[in-house]
């Protein structure tokens, strides 16, 4: 069961867990597909034409930030093909935010 949903792009729902985590989804009828990596929970996100950028905390070390490609991703596609990079925070605010000029919406 989930606590909250809420749409944040087409099929993408940010979900609150029961024990209070967040995950960014894909919606698949009445059901949910995890979109991030599961070693962690998000703590942020960002949408820019086709590209959804998780900030990621994980369980056990530093936070990073995981993009997908909203264009390649179906409710039947494999991670490899929706992922486009798995960065670390330093390396993305030195070359992916003033490119891509993302507001991050802080997950509550």
């Amino acid at each position: 069961m989930f606590a909250k949903r809420e749409q944040i792009t087409g099929n993408y729902y940010l979900v609150e867990n029961e024990n209070g985590t967040f995950d960014i989804s894909y919606k698949v009828g009445d059901g949910y597909i995890g979109r991030n990596p599961s070693e962690g929970q998000v703590i942020g996100y960002a949408v820019k034409n086709t590209i959804l950028v998780m900030k990621v905390q994980p369980y056990k070390g530093e936070s990073f930030y995981y993009a997908i490609d909203m264009k390649k991703d179906i409710d039947i596609a494999k991670q490899v093909e929706y992922e486009m990079a798995i960065v670390s925070v330093k390396e993305f605010n030195h070359s992916w935010l003033a490119k891509l000029n993302l507001a991050f919406q802080d997950v509550k």
